[in-house]
């Protein structure tokens, strides 16, 4: 089944693998960055077995990316076929087995002979499994067992998911929990009693529908504290919605002076949550046997759709697609919702050999395929397929000689195929439309050993020691060396002092040391030279106690040799036997492969252990630079209460085998916080491309060119990322400018640092959008060789009054909210509270109602924080005025009963509510009977949750 809209069923990026769909040939990835296609070639004739040919395309790169034969026991197609979100991983299923194959590597990683729930990172490289009530975490490389999660062994796992930032799993259980765990942790981080959950895309938080009875919650969460953002309490927000509604009524008109508006009863279990989990959609039933949809907005708790669709009898299903567009089928009204207009789209349309037809689940052709966003529709026919667009007099185009396959995944691309042998897309972004065909040639993945070059590192100055600023003489010949430049709204450079003799001197941030940092003046995008004196000099020490996270990344290429492979572990071992207690540290190798040798940890003997188990004999192929760095980045992007993450990463070639490209990197370490450390060896390497790297994350580049240069260059660059100045000023301008500092030591210059950089922090989200690279390396120039200081001829600062001191603080500790409202209010539920019921015109209660009370007050004994409502109730009978005071009178008369159980009075608040809010019909003693009771409403803590009230458009 390709991934559009057939008969209105599609596929998520969350899969259910023991369900067996249709027979598929083709899968794209749901970054829309890759497409995969199987073809059947042939019967072995020893085997038996049949003979697949799968191909994987890279849109980024315009190539296949990998060539797969799979023998399957069936000649038929598979059952399902399906690329991971990222394109990393190939999952497979004929029959009863299910398969999992790396693209990377063409290999098969792992097989399951039973039905499983998985789901796969969006852009790490795992995937977690479940065969029943167990969850486990495998390696996208190894199938290795990366972490079980702690479930109960009865609670069956009916559901995967993993949040945007691959950062948490979480799972849906039979018994109507949410299970939530950290991805290397097997205890679960939450648990939640809930039917539903929605991720956001952009992994910022979650939505959990809870449905008990006639009652319908929602509650909205944040990541990663887990802060809860909203409830909402359906029943009760609507009853007290019509509440409102009927005291505004009387108050009005006075002739409606006993008129009561019924609030609409919520079909709790029809609840559905968008795919983001930004709208709610339900029915309820209405007047005159009225089936009514309703739909709200979560983020500002607006109705905003009320809407009849049918009967109670009738049938009407709805369906979320792409976030916030739904579909009533079977519905009086049929067509599009589209939640973010708020309106229906009905003027879509598509016309196909002349027969038009609107998208309203019913009158369009039946093998109709519409791309995501509805912009798009094509007819797939065996040999031709006409295009078409949706909007408006759209435009269509045929295609002879080709076959549609599918959409991606939001309607960028369409993928097609010429006569079952060339593979291209079409970008439905670009005009003229045309095919864009993949080239058939998979990149290089093997590579001749190199020698050494002839490139010295005799001008990197290396740290061999450190001292105190007030250490420093004039003869020491201090000089300021740049680790790399800052952008943004604080924009500057990033130094060592380091003298000649390879000493760094620390405390130059301390307010005595200011006068040497004796000017700072910078050439502004206007051509202007200004003087600044209001910087700010804030010093990063490896002795400020503050943990960090540090993924080292070791190239074990075809062209590194044994040798080299040898003498870069040597090298590694070196920073592991120096790495401060504190520090996390995670080992990675890779040549077309990446392994993850060790998760990040504490221990250098744990680390030096494991980096030993994998020699070079078990790598020698392509060089994956930049999947490599992707790996460093998520093993330290989610370390919590550290203040640097880096990732140090050496190479001795060029990026010739990753899936991933360079925006995607970048895009990924920007908005994680890590920094890129590049070490270049020998003449191979592009230095601009390694350079662009390092110096959009605020890290560093290195080049050496000497096998015996493993020895220091980790350790070296180590000591650097984590021993450095911050010397920035505040500025609006985002324009190329030069910006030169001088050091000065007893009233001489001791050293000046000129840099001309732009002043522009890489744009995570363009990145993230553009497959060609959109951000060069922000440093232009540096050195007074390339940079003429001519027009820097401004005399050193005298005073220092507005130059700010810092040290870099430690982070605060990172806090999961323990969700106090949502832990009192399911404990609230828990109590079988008392039933209040009341004779016919009095306070007095009916026979063993008050049984409870006591429960009820020891939980508030418990929680003396908590407070409470209690709110009375009548039937209709007797005048408005006297139904008001006897439910006054009531709710009174139940806080009595509490108070007396030695509960605070301050606590309690009683109001009541007359006949306006009944839960039953007033024309039967039944009903009335119903109707004359107190109801109970918790009241957590200020600040512990915020109530949503549904608002009308």
């Amino acid at each position: 089944m390709s991934r559009g809209v057939q008969f209105w069923f599609f596929l998520w990026a969350v899969i259910s693998v023991a369900q067996v769909g249709a027979q598929a040939n083709h899968t794209s990835s749901l970054n829309e960055k890759f497409v995969a296609i199987c073809q059947y070639d042939q019967k072995e004739k020893v085997s038996g077995q049949h003979v697949f040919s799968i191909d994987v395309f890279s849109v980024a790169y315009r190539t296949k990316v990998q060539h797969m034969a799979i023998r399957l026991p069936d000649k038929s197609n598979p059952d399902s076929l399906y690329l991971s979100p990222s394109g990393k991983l190939l999952y497979l299923q004929q029959g009863k087995e299910h398969r999992v194959y790396n693209v990377r590597t063409g290999q098969l990683i792992t097989k399951f002979p039973v039905p499983v729930r998985m789901a796969f990172a969006n852009q790490d490289n795992y995937f977690v499994v479940s065969d029943g009530s167990t969850v486990t975490a495998f390696d996208g490389y190894t199938a290795e067992a990366l972490c079980q999660y702690q479930t109960a062994p009865d609670n069956a796992i009916e559901r995967l998911m993993i949040s945007a930032d691959d950062a948490h799993i979480f799972a849906q259980t039979g018994r109507k929990q949410i299970l939530v765990w950290k991805k290397d942790t097997p205890k679960p981080r939450k648990k939640y009693f809930g039917d539903q959950v929605a991720l956001k895309p952009d992994g910022s938080g979650f939505s959990i529908i809870r449905t008990s009875g006639t009652a319908l919650n929602v509650f909205v969460y944040g990541l990663p504290a887990f802060n809860r953002i909203n409830k909402l309490s359906l029943d009760k927000t609507l009853r007290e919605e019509a509440r409102r509604e009927t005291l505004e009524r009387r108050k009005l008109d006075p002739s409606q002076k006993s008129v009561i508006v019924r609030p609409p009863k919520v079909l709790a279990e029809t609840g559905q949550l968008s795919d983001a989990g930004d709208f709610l959609a339900y029915f309820v039933a209405g007047s005159d046997e009225e089936k009514r949809l309703q739909i709200v907005h979560l983020e500002n708790s607006t109705l905003i759709l009320d809407d009849v669709v049918g009967t109670l009898k009738q049938d009407v299903a709805i369906q979320w697609y792409n976030d916030s567009l739904l579909i009533p089928v079977n519905a009086q009204r049929p067509g599009i919702f589209n939640a973010k207009k708020q309106q229906f789209d009905n003027q879509l349309e598509v016309v196909f050999d002349g027969v038009r037809g609107r998208l309203n689940g019913a009158k369009m052709a039946a093998n109709t395929i519409l791309s995501p966003d509805f912009n798009w529709g094509f007819l797939p026919q065996t040999n031709q397929f006409l295009l078409k667009n949706t909007v408006g007099a759209g435009k269509s185009i045929s295609f002879e000689n080709h076959r549609a396959l599918e959409f991606s995944s939001k309607g960028k691309y369409l993928f097609v195929q010429q006569n079952d042998s060339r593979c291209g897309f079409i970008d439905l972004k670009q005009d003229p439309l045309q095919i864009v065909y993949f080239d058939t040639t998979i990149r290089l993945m093997t590579e001749q050993v190199l020698e050494d070059s002839k490139l010295l590192a005799a001008d990197f100055q290396r740290i061999t020691g450190f001292k105190h600023i007030r250490e420093a003489r004039a003869q020491d010949s201090l000089q300021l060396v740049m680790k790399t430049v800052e952008s943004g709204n604080l924009s500057g450079v990033q130094v060592q002092i380091i003298d000649r003799n390879g000493v760094y001197y620390y405390g130059a941030n301390e307010p005595e040391f200011k006068r040497i940092w004796c000017n700072l003046m910078v050439k502004g995008s206007d051509g202007k030279v200004r003087q600044i004196d209001d910087f700010e000099v804030e010093e990063n020490s490896n002795r400020d106690s503050i943990a960090n996270a540090v993924s080292v990344v070791l190239d074990f290429s075809g062209s590194m040799g044994w040798a080299r492979a040898d003498a870069v572990q040597d090298g590694a071992e070196k920073l592991i036997k120096r790495k401060l207690p504190n520090d996390e540290m995670g080992l990675i190798k890779y040549d077309h492969r990446v392994v993850a040798v060790s998760k990040p940890q504490k221990q250098a003997a744990k680390l030096l252990k494991r980096l030993f188990t994998n020699d070079y004999s078990q790598f020698a192929g392509g060089t994956a630079l930049l999947d490599a760095i992707n790996a460093g980045i998520f093993q330290v992007k989610d370390a919590e209460d550290v203040g640097r993450k880096m990732v140090i990463v050496l190479t001795d070639g060029l990026e010739n085998s990753s899936l991933a490209t360079r925006n995607e990197v970048l895009a990924n370490a920007v908005s994680s916080g890590v920094n890129l450390f590049t070490i270049g060896f020998g003449s191979m390497v592009d230095e601009s491309y390694l350079k662009s790297l390092a110096y959009t994350t605020y890290g560093g580049h290195y080049q050496i060119g000497q096998t015996p240069d493993f020895d220091w260059v980790f350790t070296d660059i180590y000591l650097k990322a984590t021993n450095y100045y911050s010397v920035r000023y505040k500025t609006e301008d985002k324009g190329s400018m030069v910006y030169v500092l001088k050091l000065c030591l007893d009233g001489a210059i001791s050293d000046t640092l000129a840099v001309e950089y732009e002043n522009a922090p890489a744009d995570v989200q363009l990145l993230r959008d553009n497959d060609a690279y959109v951000k060069a390396n922000p440093v232009k120039r540096k050195g007074s060789k390339d940079i003429s200081l001519s027009e820097f001829d401004f005399p050193e600062l005298s005073s220092f009054e507005r130059v700010v001191s810092k040290s870099k603080s430690k982070p605060s500790p990172f806090l999961i909210d323990e969700d106090r409202a949502t832990r009192l209010e399911e404990e609230f539920e828990t109590i079988e509270l008392p039933r209040f019921n009341f004779y016919y015109d009095k306070t007095e209660t009916v026979q063993q109602t008050e049984r409870r009370i006591g429960e009820l007050a020891a939980f508030l004994k418990r929680n003396p924080d908590v407070s409470l409502q209690i709110i009375g109730h009548t039937d209709n009978s007797g005048s408005l005025d006297y139904n008001q005071r006897l439910s006054e009178d009531r709710a009174n008369l139940v806080k009595d009963l509490i108070v007396r159980k030695g509960v605070d009075s301050k606590r309690i608040k009683s109001e009541g509510y007359g006949e306006t809010s009944p839960i039953a019909e007033n024309d039967t003693e039944e009903g009335r009977a119903k109707n004359r009771r107190v109801e109970f409403r918790l009241i957590v803590p200020e600040g512990s949750s915020k109530q949503f009230r549904i608002k009308s458009r």
